[in-house]
């Protein structure tokens, strides 16, 4: 009985200390997150989340691609992007072209609105990142900052095999 209780405090000694690392990755990931889909203005007077933003950048720099490449390229699922793509079509920014005779193929691209968005997007996201860039600086230095990128790369190839 008394070897139970010394193992189960040695868990709850050591669980306290990993869950303290933890919780600051559930915390940036829910503040990310959270950041992430606040509809902005890019400068043009249209709100978009950045996740729209940055698939609506992708069909820009990719004109005529579908919605598989998309999924493919975003990461995301086609039937995720299925509903973005209605969202950015519906908002005016894109629009779908069939290819050839082949009705079930539907090739994606940028109306003028939708190109001066994106720009107007790659525009913001340079300053934004720059701006948290300088701020990260204040507090880290530049090997730190590499370092921190470099285990985002490694725990994304985690999550993603």
């Amino acid at each position: 009985m008394e070897s139970l209780e010394q193992d189960l405090h040695s868990i709850d000694i050591l669980f306290r200390k990993l869950d303290k690392r933890a919780e600051k990755l559930y915390d940036f990931v829910y503040y990310y997150h959270k950041y992430m889909m606040i509809p902005r203005d890019y400068g043009t007077g249209d709100h978009l989340t950045a996740p729209l933003a940055h698939i609506l950048t992708t069909i820009e720099e990719h004109p005529g691609l579908t919605i598989t490449e998309l999924a493919a390229q975003r990461n995301r699922t086609t039937s995720a992007l299925s509903q973005a793509v209605k969202s950015l079509e519906k908002a005016g920014y894109i629009y779908k072209q069939t290819e050839g005779n082949n009705k079930k193929n539907l090739l994606l691209f940028v109306t003028e609105k939708g190109k001066h968005i994106s720009q107007a997007h790659k525009i913001f996201d340079i300053n934004d990142i720059t701006s948290t860039t300088s701020e990260l600086l204040k507090h880290c230095s530049v090997e730190e900052l590499d370092t921190f990128y470099h285990v985002l790369t490694v725990y994304l190839n985690l999550l993603t095999k």
